[in-house]
């Protein structure tokens, strides 16, 4: 520890040695925040006798937890299991499976996806009464404000706000635009001018006196502001009154001024009916859903005095990593944790986060938690790391002005402190360029080139763009010029043909006597059927007004294939959907008929079939999840299928990317936080790309809760600009184009306006016409097997049960587990990685019995990664010895 501790600067060894009290550390992009956080642990277990277990460190994710707790463990051994390092859902879990006699009367509650979410709305939008203004319904859409309900109730949950407390707000919401009404309609009744500027002065007065709430404290505070722009200077401007008139009020059909808040007001309240009667069905249901999680443990804190001052005592030191992006539910738990009497104001808390890199609003991150921190604890320490270990000096002078155009700064707030980072490493050398192109093709085209011409490694260069379409047009770009790239995306499973294939199957086998579906399955290649013989059915079944089905028994060719759905029919009505959809696959014969779907999909030489694996599992998985412990039937998943295209909802899963360790990074700029690399491309540098616009709800929150996504900030957006800009280490490449691909024209991003910075205009050579049609036909390949594989090899922990199963010998051992787990589901692929030489004796004995032989090259890849995992593993030699004698 004492190595590691002298190698920090001044302000990071301050956090490190401020142990007691509030501590808020403004941690700029490559400040090193990481070390501070694991060195602060251990200087309290060092400097007092603080228990680790009474130390207790949050983050948001499941990577950050784990690599704070390697870091520990670096410094303190074993000690280091023992500090309670959670994500906040984690710690909420922690406290109601600790605490079960204060959750739900100690009955077990399941999770709650999104089409229960759905079918407990239903049920509560059928029960309206007409006049109930969220009760619109359209033929063929349903219930037109069922989504929009089930987004605002969660946004409500992530602010910490449950349905009694929005009632309240949306009450007292009521009385004020009530009593407010003619004071803003007066206000408006002539012509916004300088001569007039005092009946707004005289409103303020007059708004003051009405009784207290937040959306009073909201309006008056933004017309006061409003009124001391406009009469700030010598010369009176009316500019930010209209801009005030224009944000928060309209015309009624009286063609009187009233706040917008008033329109909305009605819908309001049957929000907030729908709120508590939405929350009660779910515990009378036994469900809840992923935000309840918080809530609940945030409330069940409130009202259980014992319980609260239990957690209290039990943690004495609390560090918050990126503070910035917590939400007001995970504020209100920390409140929770922090209000002890004892702490007089002054709680043993260190918060470490930047408000310039606060991107995380659309999942309900306030920036506010840290720009208020130096209010909500008395006498706060204040640290800012003020040291960039990440890019040069001249990268950091580029992205400066750009983040200052920003208001809401701790900066702004806290005039003694300074952000402006310094570069650590002076030896540094790189640079920025900025490049404007006719189009996007085109601007990717000179992308392309660069990074093709230059001799960075390609593992240190990243493109990043605001939105996914565009990543998947530059993967095209990129690939077409023979680039290597990892980009992983999300895809529909719905849409992925060959489980719609499963599902049409599926759907037949319900009533066979139905023709519907046959002529689409029997177009399905991997049945191998002569097109000829399936018109000649066709025209036979025409003629002699039969089924297809009966045609296909009294055909040859196609007996054992209706024989095949006769048997399936009989078996859906007795086994699980899980067996059937094994028969359709082809994993299991049935009656002496083996399915060709596995041999056509899943063959050695289709690249795609790691992808078509995942996605079959993924959406067996999804509907499992959905319908907990109860027995999957074939009817189960239709109607599963049916409520998600009804509803329009995507059933997404994460498609297996390439984990090519030469390639080219595509990040969006949410996804490249916390990451960096040498070369760093930011492209569609238009306001199009980066501030655009939110498509307006149907249902909005009033003003005093600005909790929606759509209601982002210009300064979100420049927040979310500076995070990609700050990801480069040496070299910085801007670019933008003066075209969409309408031919419409595209306006330079606004936040580039500021620095002097000169910019090329890259003429388009003639040459590059004819490649930007060839890209639009361009197809990329799959990545290779290999590739893929590695990523779900790279972090395997092997649990009980899979090592039980593999060491089973009664149960044929390594082979079965192999067979079951390996061959199956890819996802398992990596399972035995303690045991080399196991799974190698397994590999040769599988060899004689494999029925798809071509699939041995891709698992002695495997075994290689096995051995290379087995480097990383914490097994000591005596210990690994025994397990490989009993896995022989």
């Amino acid at each position: 520890m004492q190595n590691r501790y002298e190698k920090l600067n001044p302000e990071q060894r301050q956090a490190v040695d401020t142990i007691e009290g509030p501590v808020l550390v403004v941690a700029g992009p490559g400040s090193g925040k990481t070390e501070l956080l694991s060195l602060r642990v251990a200087n309290i277990l060092r400097k007092t006798d603080t228990l680790p277990s009474s130390i207790l460190c949050l983050t948001f994710t499941e990577a950050a937890a784990t690599n704070m707790r390697k870091r520990l463990v670096g410094l303190i051994g074993k000690e280091a299991y023992k500090v309670a390092i959670h994500t906040f859902h984690s710690f909420g879990a922690e406290i109601i499976s600790q605490n079960p006699e204060h959750f739900y009367q100690g009955a077990l509650y399941n999770p709650a996806d999104r089409l229960v979410q759905i079918q407990i709305l239903e049920e509560i939008f059928s029960d309206m009464k007409h006049n109930n203004p969220l009760r619109s319904y359209h033929p063929e859409q349903g219930y037109t404000y069922l989504q929009d309900t089930i987004q605002r109730i969660a946004e409500l949950k992530k602010a910490g706000i449950n349905p009694s407390e929005f009632a309240k707000i949306i009450e007292e919401n009521a009385k004020f635009l009530k009593e407010v009404g003619s004071i803003i309609s007066d206000l408006f009744v002539d012509r916004i001018s300088a001569k007039k500027l005092h009946i707004f002065a005289d409103a303020i007065i007059e708004l003051n006196k009405l009784a207290d709430s937040s959306l009073k404290d909201t309006i008056l505070d933004s017309l006061n502001k409003a009124y001391q722009e406009a009469t700030a200077g010598s010369k009176v401007s009316t500019k930010p009154i209209t801009a005030w008139k224009t944000k928060f009020t309209k015309k009624n059909q009286q063609k009187e001024s009233i706040l917008k808040d008033l329109d909305k007001s009605e819908k309001l309240q049957a929000l907030a009916t729908i709120y508590q009667q939405y929350q009660d069905q779910l515990h009378r249901k036994g469900y809840f859903d992923f935000s309840d999680m918080l809530l609940d443990t945030t409330a069940a804190l409130e009202a259980n005095s014992e319980l609260r001052y239990n957690i209290q005592e039990q943690y004495l030191y609390i560090l918050v990593d990126e503070f910035q992006d917590t939400n007001g539910v995970q504020m209100k738990l920390l409140d929770n944790l922090l209000d002890a009497s004892v702490n007089e104001g002054r709680p043993n808390i260190l918060a470490v986060g930047d408000d310039d890199q606060a991107i995380f609003k659309f999942q309900g991150a306030n920036i506010q938690n840290i720009l208020g921190f130096h209010k909500k604890y008395r006498d706060p320490s204040v640290v800012v790391l003020d040291k960039n270990y990440r890019s040069t000096q001249e990268i950091l002078d580029f992205t400066r002005p750009i983040i200052t155009q920003g208001k809401e700064r701790l900066e702004n707030i806290l005039p003694d402190i300074s952000k402006e980072l310094k570069a650590a490493k002076t030896e540094q050398a790189g640079y920025i360029v900025e490049r404007t192109f006719e189009d996007t093709t085109q601007e990717l085209i000179w992308i392309a080139q660069e990074i093709d011409n230059n001799k960075i490694p390609k593992n240190e260069i990243a493109l990043i763009a605001r939105t996914h379409r565009q990543l998947e047009h530059a993967a095209k770009v990129l690939d077409y010029f023979k680039i290597p790239v990892n980009y992983e995306r999300k895809k529909n499973l719905l849409e992925q043909q060959h489980i719609k294939q499963i599902l049409s199957i599926l759907e037949f086998i319900t009533n066979t006597t139905q023709d519907q579906h046959l002529p689409e399955i029997l177009s399905y290649k991997f049945w191998g059927l002569d097109r000829i013989a399936v018109w000649h059915l066709s025209a036979e079944a025409y003629k002699s007004r039969k089924l297809w089905l009966e045609h296909m028994l009294e055909t040859e060719e196609l007996k054992s294939l209706a024989e095949f759905f006769i048997h399936l029919e009989q078996e859906a009505k007795e086994k699980t959907a899980e067996e059937i959809i094994d028969y359709i696959t082809g994993t299991k014969e049935l009656e002496g008929f083996t399915s060709p779907y596995r041999d056509h999909y899943f063959q050695g030489t289709d690249q795609n079939y790691l992808d078509f694996l995942t996605s079959l599992q993924a959406f067996i998985q999804a509907i499992r999840n959905h319908k907990g412990t109860e027995i999957l039937t074939v009817t189960d998943i239709l109607d599963f299928v049916e409520l998600h295209q009804k509803h329009r909802l995507p059933l997404t899963y994460t498609s297996p990317s390439a984990n090519n360790e030469k390639a080219v990074q595509l990040l969006t700029a949410h996804s490249a936080k916390g990451l960096e690399f040498d070369t760093v491309y930011v492209v569609n540098c238009q306001d199009a790309s980066w501030i655009g616009r939110h498509m307006p709800n149907k249902l909005s929150f009033p003003s005093n809760l600005p909790l929606s996504a759509e209601k982002d900030s210009e300064e979100d957006k420049l927040r979310l600009f500076y995070v990609a800009l700050t990801r480069a280490k040496n070299h910085l490449y801007l670019t933008h184009h003066k075209h969409n691909h309408t031919g419409k024209e595209q306006v330079k991003l606004r936040f580039l306006s500021a620095p002097e910075k000169e910019v090329t205009e890259v003429e388009t050579p003639e040459s590059l016409i004819e490649t930007q049609f060839e890209i639009l036909r361009h197809i990329p390949p799959t990545p290779s097997e290999n590739e893929l594989l590695k990523t779900l090899v790279q972090n395997y922990q092997l649990s009980v049960t899979h090592l039980n199963n593999f060491l089973d010998l009664t149960n044929c051992g390594p082979q079965k587990f192999l067979e079951n787990n390996i061959l199956r589901f890819p996802q398992m692929m990596s399972a035995p990685a303690a045991y080399g030489s196991a799974v190698h004796n397994a590999l040769h004995r599988l060899q004689t019995d494999l029925k798809h032989n071509e699939r041995l090259a891709t698992l002695d890849f495997l075994l290689d990664q096995f051995q290379q995992s087995l480097q990383r593993h914490r097994l000591n030699k005596k210990d690994f010895n025994k397990l490989l004698e009993k896995g022989k």
